[in-house]
């Protein structure tokens, strides 16, 4: 009997943390694993097409894009956001469409992430890289505790030739965060036996 492929999903504002998402996406899947994209973005300007774009997460809110911009007001667009993405990720999860997920954001998309994964079981792979490990948006109480949480050392501008090195080749040394959350992702939700 086959087994099926496993299955990560990955959430982050394609319009800001495109690049990141992208690598930590191929990093995943060059070690045999399927991956899902969720855009949680607001602009509607993803970096690479996701499988789930921002429109849909949005419209799953009850929302439109352009009806989140005229807020002008960013947290109250993300908390719109994050019940749309809560709403798919219980779906999705219900349908057996992934073994784990990560995510990466700043302030506000680590929110959204934290409060995507208190709706997910307790137990499942669970990576958050964010750029802000407390915050007002991001609180103790907020991180449950079968998260990895870690603490990018600097904010997601990019991927430098080191990590992207490392992305590639990493046999050992010192470990970058984007290629460490996506090890750890992968480790997580793989079974070995």
């Amino acid at each position: 009997m086959m087994k099926k492929q496993k299955t990560v999903l990955i959430i982050a504002t394609l319009d800001t943390k495109g690049p990141e998402a992208l690598f930590v996406k191929e990093i995943i899947e060059d070690k045999g694993l399927g991956t899902l994209v969720m855009d949680i973005g607001i602009t509607g300007k993803a970096f690479f097409s996701p499988d789930i774009t921002s429109p849909k997460v949005a419209a799953g809110a009850s929302r439109t894009l352009p009806e989140l911009l005229a807020f002008d007001d960013e947290a109250k667009a993300m908390a719109e956001m994050a019940k749309g993405a809560e709403r798919i990720v219980q779906e999705i999860f219900k349908n057996g469409a992934f073994e784990g997920v990560i995510a990466l954001g700043g302030s506000m998309g680590s929110s959204l992430a934290l409060r995507v994964f208190r709706g997910l079981p307790t137990g499942l792979t669970k990576v958050l890289l964010s750029t802000v490990a407390l915050s007002d948006f991001v609180t103790p109480r907020s991180v449950l505790n079968d998260v990895v949480l870690v603490q990018a050392t600097c904010d997601l501008w990019g991927i430098n030739r080191l990590e992207a090195f490392q992305g590639r080749y990493f046999t050992g040394g010192l470990p970058f965060p984007l290629t460490c959350c996506a090890g750890f992702v992968i480790g997580l939700s793989c079974d070995f036996y």
